[in-house]
């Protein structure tokens, strides 16, 4: 369906939605992108974190963890 088709009031509600799902997409993957960073930040602080510790126990306590 071309737009020139459409009337003048359907192409103002059609850019309206057009709009609406713009900005509902651009939030969606801030969003995303945004989680997926703190899931990385998170699992990289908790493997370092799980190192560090594993290096200052004794000998006898890190075979047993």
């Amino acid at each position: 369906m071309a737009l020139q088709d459409l009337t003048p009031q359907l192409r103002t509600r059609l850019s309206r939605v057009e709009r609406a799902v713009g900005w509902f997409v651009f939030i969606a993957t801030a969003l995303l992108l945004f989680g997926f960073g703190y899931y990385i930040y998170h699992t990289a602080e908790r493997k370092a974190g799980s190192r560090s510790r594993l290096r200052f126990l004794p000998m006898s306590k890190a075979r047993k963890a």
